[in-house]
């Protein structure tokens, strides 16, 4: 069988930081930018799993033109966004862009419990900035979320030994299990675990776990 060219990004290998309030885990850890193995994936700049503590705020500023989407995966966030607020729960995803220099913060508005979120970043393009809700009833199915010039994400849920096919917009494909497992094109990715493939016209995958969801980003390189 033809090998495309591919990296599994495990999840017990992210780079990590933060503090008692605040965890951040990067597939593309920017700290160590040089190693090739921990670049960015063609558009897709930052793949970040965040966890914030209760009633805390983190602030974010922009060292690039980036487009930001961001995505609950445990609880509610709140977005401050040049003086104005929004809210999104888990089954939405939130897209904007932003200019070198801006900012942003994000606010966990729970008294008590964690939230956890998904902040993934783009090369800069021009999009609309929105609000998307979206429901995960149907299983054993990719649903597309966003689909913008340079990317497209999607999410399914899939019932065990379930399998599925994605036909490709773009260059390149970066996978990331949110729950679960998957063989993913003849490589087993796991809970968190992320891969990238390119060249390559359409992946084959089967769940190996019952509820096991998967996100596909589809990205220009």
């Amino acid at each position: 069988m033809l090998q495309n060219p591919s990296q599994i990004f495990k999840s017990e290998i992210r780079g990590t930081k933060g503090n008692a309030s605040y965890k951040c885990l990067s597939t593309f850890n920017y700290l160590n930018y040089k190693e090739q193995s921990r670049k960015p994936f063609g558009n897709l700049t930052v793949f970040n799993d965040e966890t914030l503590g209760a009633q805390k705020n983190n602030n974010y500023l922009l060292d690039e033109n980036q487009i930001i989407v961001l995505i609950p995966l445990v609880g509610a966030i709140e977005i401050n966004l040049e003086h104005t607020t929004d809210f999104i729960d888990v089954n939405q995803i939130r897209a904007f862009q932003l200019e070198k220099g801006k900012s942003f913060s994000i606010l966990n508005p729970y008294e008590n419990d964690l939230v956890n979120f998904l902040q993934i970043r783009f090369s800069f393009d021009t999009i609309i900035p929105n609000t998307i809700s979206f429901d995960l009833d149907h299983k054993n199915e990719i649903i597309e979320l966003i689909n913008y010039n340079n990317f497209t994400i999607s999410i399914g849920i899939f019932n065990a030994r379930n399998e599925g096919i994605y036909q490709l917009k773009n260059e390149g494909l970066f996978a990331f299990v949110i729950n679960g497992a998957f063989e993913f094109q003849n490589r087993l990715i796991e809970n968190r675990d992320g891969l990238s493939i390119s060249n390559i016209s359409e992946v084959e995958f089967e769940a190996l776990s019952e509820n096991a969801m998967i996100m596909i980003i589809d990205t220009k390189l």
